[in-house]
Formats: C-alpha cells, structure tokens, sequence
C-alpha cells in the first residue's frame, strides 16, 4: 500500500523542520510526503529543497488550514492518506503503525496524540487525543477513495476552529466508524494560548457549523455560556497565577470583538442554512467555542 503524507504549514519552519527530521528514517519507496504551504515567504520552501528533498513542496490556498490540507491531499498518489499537522513529533514506528493497521473494511484511522510536556498553565494548550474518538486532523488516516467520496475538510471554514470537527461528524454520517490506533503516536509540544482578538476571529466557524450543518441560527446566549464555563474550568484547573487573571481578562476581549463580529457573521452565512448534510450538536460543547485547541 502507498502512504501519502500531508502536512500543512505556514511560517512555522522550526516545528515543521523537527517534524520531518522524526519522519525521515521511516520513510521508503512506499511512502511520499507532501508539504502545502500557506506561508507567503519563499523560505519553507528553499529549507525543503536544500534539507528536506524528500518532502515535495505545494503552494497553499491562502484561504485557511482545510482548503490547505485539500491542496496537499490533491497532489498525493497513495492509496492511504495520513495527515499531520507541523508543529507534531511523530514517533519512530508511527508510519509502520498506520500500515500494519490496514484491514479491510476500516477507511479511517485515527493515531494517538500526547502532551509529554503537559499543560502548566491556564494559558498552555495541546490537542490530546489519548483514547480515540476525536479524529483530530493532526494525526489521522483516511482510504483515498473515502477521501474522494466525502470531498475532503470544508473550505468554508476560514481558520483552525471546527473544520475537523465537521469533517468528523461528516465520517460518522457515512457509516464510517474510525479505528483507533495507538502505535500510531504523535506528541504535541505545549503552546501559548493565541491573542484573544485571534481568538475572536475563529468563531466565525461556530455559524458555519450553526447554519450550514445544524440548520439553525447561532444562539447568542448558547455560545457565550459556554464560552465563558470552558475559559473558566480551564482556570481551575490550575494554580491561581497571573496567567489566571490574564485568560479571564482575554475572555472579556475575546468576548467584546465576537460581539462587534456578531452581525456581520451572520449576514454572511445565514444564506448556507441548511446547505450542507445534516449533522448532530458536537458531543462536547467544547468543541464548538474552544477555538485554541487545535491550529
């Protein structure tokens, strides 16, 4: 079986450098590795060629990480196609663990994703995915055949918030019930929490999802209760600090600029309603205001 390997980027050239440096000694002749990059500068490019010539660069959408990983999924020849995000640390049997997975009948894979370091702070954030379920789009295999039929990770999201779990409920809508392999490791380094203002911006995917695959308008109150109640258990999960009092004072300047978006959002997307297949609520409310897990 040929493995095609996708990983998106954009101006992380250190992480993306670390990542393929794991991944070298477990390639051959039965694996290829694409990197679609939605960077504007030429040197993730010019690093591949002279450090990574193995890795075959792809130019970016420039419209955000799904049509990203799209792009790079659309060159890729194999009958398997294993995402990875840049900034993961695969392990070193993580590309013969997805082969010798295969079986007939299972389409999807989905690998174990660690946080080795952990999370010390309120303001550290890691997509964990210790026992399956998630279907993370950092870690993840899916038949190239499934890939064709379900048309890829929606290009209507615009940032690293909810695309994958579209793309998710979308499998499970197919009958499709991923495979959890945990040889298949990749580990993710602890990052900052991003500026609450790009925080705000990532919520325009919450009314993507609303309109387009639940077929009702977004709820103002909704999405504020549970804003505000995840911000807040991820404080008290954790020590009192400074980093404390600066995630609630984010939240207040996450939660002004949605408000100044609000409008605009929803002229923008109230014309999807009920465009795409019918999908259920996500089973964590999390998943639809936690726009730092993942990206």
């Amino acid at each position: 079986m040929q493995l095609s390997i996708v990983i998106p980027t954009r101006n992380r050239d250190d992480a993306l450098a670390r990542c393929l440096t794991l991944l070298r000694p477990q390639l051959d002749e039965s694996a290829e590795v694409f990197v679609s990059d939605d960077g504007r500068s030429p040197r993730t490019e010019q690093m591949l060629r002279l450090r990574f010539p193995f890795a075959r660069w792809i130019p970016g959408a420039q419209r955000g990480p799904a049509a990203n990983r799209n792009r790079g999924a659309a060159a890729a020849s194999g009958d398997f196609i294993i995402f990875l995000d840049d900034d993961v640390e695969p392990a070193a049997d993580l590309v013969s663990s997805y082969r010798a997975s295969i079986r007939e009948g299972v389409n999807v894979y989905e690998g174990r994703t660690t946080c080795r370091a952990g999370l010390h702070s309120p303001l550290d954030l890691a997509p964990m995915n210790e026992t399956g379920g998630c279907l993370w789009s950092c870690n993840m295999m899916i038949r190239r055949s499934t890939w064709e039929e379900i048309g890829g990770f929606d290009e209507d999201f615009p940032h690293a918030h909810l695309e994958d779990v579209v793309f998710r409920e979308r499998i499970r809508t197919m009958g499709e019930r991923p495979l959890f392999v945990p040889g298949a490791t990749v580990d993710h380094p602890p990052r900052r929490l991003p500026p609450a203002r790009d925080l705000a911006a990532r919520h325009e995917g919450y009314f993507i999802y609303e309109y387009k695959y639940l077929h009702r308008a977004p709820s103002m109150s909704r999405f504020f209760s549970h804003l505000i109640r995840h911000r807040m258990n991820t404080v008290l999960q954790h020590r009192l600090s400074a980093d404390s009092i600066a995630v609630l004072g984010g939240v207040c300047v996450e939660s002004f600029h949605v408000l100044t978006h609000w409008r605009a959002w929803n002229r923008r997307w109230v014309a999807t309603k009920g465009t795409g297949v019918s999908l259920r609520e996500p089973w964590d409310p999390a998943d639809m205001v936690d726009a730092s897990r993942r990206g």
